[in-house]
């Protein structure tokens, strides 16, 4: 189902719509020559005979019509149908953009050049919705905005001219129940296209604006004081004026340590799922803490103990506990810490100066929480990442025992992964050299391809800001070699500069080895022109990124190709051809 502001196009459209027009008149001036073009028919699938018929008002004297149709930059006859040459009709013998111009000649005042594109269609594909987000730059006050098309498949796709809403300069405040305001970080998600965003800070003096599209917004707002609670406000408009938020409900209680001392310092807070965040504590003296929320389900509450107590952070399930009582979190006894600080770290023994190591340990059930009546446990992890100095050595960092990685990164971005079991503290935390993780892109068919770069990232457990990534580009024989850390796990990607094939990404785990024949899937190219609604002028510098429609979770959200509308607002992307089998 199309939401509302999404614009879902047919497959006849790309210009090829029932009448299209070029020319304008200067006031006060004799109206000068128009030019529309019809396609018959609107529809066409391959092979097809296409007639054009064009239709010039406005003009005076012996006209002359000049016909050009190219497809993939070569040229394609055309046939005149009538005796001057006004109507012609040309061959779509395969699918694809067929670029056809028509100049006019013989009017005094002269006609201006018509373009436009015909979108002919392959019989044997079924094609799919594709997301376009259209990023314009922060100066022209134009909202981040979708649209959906429906891509046929099987060649490239000429969208034709795509409107989008110049938005409305819209006022942002939050204010208490007492009408002042309140600063808070404010997410708005249109009901109409709810993978576009728009965030924005508001401050005590009020005073913020943002470009917003037309229509209502689900608003999540995060307020930067005391004492109110996150909300979420469905279906609002700027029409409705400023948030209002209160404080919610309240969850109060104290965190102690294994021996029952207090805990002071430690950042709590809870998330809720679907539901906004609490607000965010820190512990008190007497370890105590209060948080503002909005109970929901899935709820749990995060410990994040102060760095130097050792102590793991804590996730701890609220389900089943009477949050409306005071609650108790204990770290439990026989877990001990120790300290790392100065312990030498290295790569197949050679220091890892100046880098630095992530440590991810995953420790089980070392906390409980309780209500008074029910108790529940508390699962704890460090995942800290942690500098080295000159001579490699560990800066000053504690840790609770338990086993788990360390991730060591050179300056030069050599990366390692090593296990580690702190029961026994270790004397060196050394990683093996990086391997080699190898395998050859091919096409569809199985061809070699030369020249495609691949990235690799470092995804799951041990993904980081501070992870490097690798790179290669592969040889004649489709050959490459990334050299990566044994034992994590990389998200490769893998993209033709030359566009002949489309990007693929893929998940590489474990240790390095062979991963064979990568095959990239064809590619096609959509294409169009960016304008603002009621607008004769495309809209240039727009970053534009196609998106999966039918996807869910991370997939929806990863461009399958991108690019950037030229002076004219010209568009275009390379995407994996919906039309090609899996």
């Amino acid at each position: 189902m199309i939401r509302a502001l999404s614009i879902r196009l047919g497959l006849g459209l790309g210009l090829a719509l029932a009448a299209m027009t070029l020319g304008c008149g200067a006031e006060g001036s004799a109206p000068r020559c128009e030019i529309a073009v019809q396609f018959d028919p609107l529809d066409a699938v391959a092979p097809r005979t296409i007639v054009a018929r064009s239709t010039v008002t406005n003009t005076s004297g012996v006209l002359a019509y000049g016909w050009s149709v190219r497809r993939g930059g070569l040229e394609v006859p055309t046939t005149p149908r009538t005796t001057d040459g006004r109507d012609v009709e040309f061959a779509a013998d395969q699918p694809g953009v067929y670029e056809v111009q028509l100049d006019v000649d013989g009017d005094p005042l002269g006609c201006p050049t018509w373009t436009g594109d015909k979108n002919v269609r392959d019989a044997s594909t079924t094609g799919g919705a594709l997301r376009l987000r259209f990023s314009p730059p922060r100066e022209a006050s134009v909202p981040v905005q979708e649209r959906v098309v429906d891509v046929p498949g099987g060649a490239d796709f000429a969208t034709g001219v795509l409107a989008i809403d110049p938005g409305i300069d819209a006022p942002i405040a939050v204010h208490d129940l007492a009408g002042a305001a309140v600063p808070a970080y404010v997410r708005l998600t249109s009901r109409a296209t709810p993978d576009a965003t728009v965030e924005i800070v508001t401050s005590a003096g009020g005073g913020e604006r943002v470009a917003l599209a037309s229509g209502r917004y689900d608003a999540l707002i995060i307020p930067l004081i005391d004492g109110l609670a996150p909300a979420q406000i469905d279906g609002w408009a700027p029409v409705d004026g400023a948030f209002t938020i209160d404080a919610g409900a309240t969850v109060a209680g104290r965190v102690l340590d294994a021996g029952g001392a207090p805990l002071a310092g430690a950042r709590v807070s809870i998330t809720a799922g679907d539901q906004p965040p609490s607000s965010v504590a820190i512990t008190a003296a007497a370890g105590t803490f209060a948080l503002a929320w909005r109970p929901g389900a899935g709820a749990a509450l995060i410990v994040v103990p102060p760095a130097a107590t050792g102590l793991p952070r804590l996730t701890a399930p609220l389900a089943g506990l009477a949050t409306s009582q005071p609650l108790t979190v204990r770290y439990q006894p026989g877990h001990p810490t120790v300290d790392l600080g100065d312990l030498p770290v290295g790569i197949a023994g050679a220091p890892v100066a100046d880098g630095h190591v992530l440590i991810a340990l995953e420790l089980g059930d070392v906390a409980t929480v309780g209500d008074g009546t029910t108790t529940a446990p508390a699962r704890g992890h460090h995942r800290d990442q942690v500098a080295t100095d000159g001579a490699g050595r560990l800066a000053p960092y504690r840790a609770t025992v338990g086993s788990g990685r360390a991730f060591a990164v050179g300056p030069t971005g050599a990366a390692a992964v090593a296990l580690i079991d702190l029961a026994a503290p270790p004397a060196a935390i050394d990683a093996p050299g990086p391997a080699a993780l190898t395998g050859t892109v091919t096409d569809r068919g199985g061809a070699p391809l030369a020249g495609v770069a691949l990235t690799a990232t470092v995804d799951g457990d041990l993904a980081h800001l501070g992870a490097p990534r690798a790179s290669a580009i592969s040889g004649a024989d489709g050959r490459f070699a990334l050299a990566v850390a044994g034992g994590a796990t990389y998200q490769i990607e893998l993209r033709d500069p030359r566009a002949v094939v489309a990007p693929r990404l893929i998940t590489a785990a474990g240790a390095a080895g062979d991963l064979g024949a990568i095959a990239l899937p064809p590619a096609i190219r959509v294409r169009g022109t960016l304008r603002l609604v009621g607008q004769s002028v495309g809209l240039p510098d727009v970053g534009v990124s196609a998106r999966c429609e039918a996807c869910a979770g991370l997939e929806r959200s990863r461009p399958l190709g991108t690019g950037v509308t030229d002076v004219a607002g010209d568009f275009a992307v390379v995407i994996p051809d919906p039309g090609a089998p899996p």
